[in-house]
């Protein structure tokens, strides 16, 4: 999956599976870009904070 970090716009890159753990994964994957790109310790701590594990609701469909 490709994600974009909208306070840096640095391009995420994680895998798919497993996709019911997707939302609880996309915190530790944007730390991982933020820190190879040598962010700063602040900002790296208020993103971890914005990137609190979400549930999806599926999408309804018209009938």
């Amino acid at each position: 999956m490709l994600l974009v970090n909208e306070s840096t716009l640095l391009l995420v890159l994680m895998p798919l599976a497993p996709a019911a753990m997707l939302t609880n994964r996309v915190g530790e994957h944007v730390a991982v870009v933020l820190t190879a790109h040598h962010t700063p310790r602040a900002i790296l701590d208020q993103e971890a904070g914005t990137c609190a594990p979400a549930d999806w609701a599926r999408p309804v469909t018209a009938v």
